[in-house]
């Protein structure tokens, strides 16, 4: 569920029904976008929208159906950015993708990221110039890595981070 609270009273003054086993919330609009993990068994994982005026709960388009999406979602200038690791046979990650949602629209565009990039794990965009920084978890014991992409999706840099870096600011 998600919980409308009066800040002003710090009260819960309804609930929305939405799905199991959310992962992130982002505000766009009137509107609520919610990626979840599903409950690896009945419900997938995927993205959904919740419009705040009837409180309903939309999954996102076919674009998106079988998506298995990382625990990462940003938004910046409408555009809705979620993080795919691909998994072999073995439950090993063998690929990362980047999808960019167009929020008015519903336009879905798909990125493979540089294979550098071992399991992306965190996700920030840069307002000012698009720049994206995507945290590598890489085997999940050792210091990942932070990348910086640009908006073709071309490696900038890389910095050695701590482990599991999945919480990215910038200033």
């Amino acid at each position: 569920r998600i919980s409308v609270i009066d800040a002003g009273k710090f009260e819960v003054v309804d609930e929305i029904t939405a799905v199991k086993n959310m992962q992130d919330i982002v505000a766009v609009d009137n509107n609520l976008w919610v990626s979840t993990f599903g409950d690896y068994w009945m419900t997938p994982s995927g993205v959904w929208e919740v419009d705040l005026s009837t409180g309903s709960t939309v999954p996102q388009g076919e674009g998106l159906a079988g998506v298995r999406y990382s625990r990462c979602l940003v938004q910046n200038d409408g555009t809705l950015y979620t993080l795919e690791n691909v998994y072999g046979p073995d439950y090993s990650v063998i690929g990362n993708n980047l999808y960019a949602i167009d929020t008015r629209t519903g336009n879905v565009k798909v990125s493979a990221l540089d294979s550098s990039i071992q399991v992306a794990y965190g996700l920030a965009v840069n307002p000012d110039n698009g720049d994206l920084y995507i945290g590598d978890a890489a085997d999940y014991l050792n210091p990942g890595n932070v990348h910086c992409l640009d908006k073709s999706m071309n490696v900038k840099w890389s910095a050695v981070a701590g482990v599991d870096p999945g919480h990215l600011l910038l200033w």
